[in-house]
């Protein structure tokens, strides 16, 4: 079931510091060395790390 673009809308809405995680475990050292990079069909890596290096740059 799609959720409605004025849904969608009020959830961008909310700021970050109003989002409980508490619930959410943290993410340490034994997490991300048995992680694993999944890219959905038709996406490369070099294509992933190229938009995540623009984005830690502001661009």
């Amino acid at each position: 079931m799609p959720i409605p673009k004025e849904r969608l809308a009020e959830i961008a809405a909310i700021p970050d510091a109003e989002i409980d995680t508490s619930d959410i475990p943290g993410m340490d050292e034994e997490f991300f060395a048995s992680a694993k990079l999944v890219l959905p069909p038709g996406t490369s890596r070099e294509a992933v790390l190229r938009a995540h290096n623009l984005a830690r740059r502001g661009g």
